[in-house]
């Protein structure tokens, strides 16, 4: 990790760290909000080339999907 949190640039081929280069740090927030929570996710990527990856990945849908599955499981509650 390097400061703030944000992942180290790592070398393709980490021996015993296949996933390495797809490091990422996230941080979800939930505030209170007058119309109810506002929920708000941060994703840091070590460089550009990682963050263009996972988007490749559908790692940007995802976190709406997962936003949408809480809300749901929420509304069961």
């Amino acid at each position: 990790m390097e400061p703030g949190f944000r992942p180290a640039p790592q070398p393709v081929e980490t021996p015993g760290h296949e996933c390495a280069e797809f490091a990422m740090t996230a941080v979800i927030s939930l505030e209170p909000h007058e119309n109810g929570t506002k929920y708000t996710a941060l994703v840091m990527h070590a460089d550009k080339e990682a963050r263009f990856k996972h988007e490749k990945m559908g790692f940007h849908e995802g976190w709406g999907t997962a936003l949408d599955e809480l809300v749901e499981m929420i509304k069961k509650m």
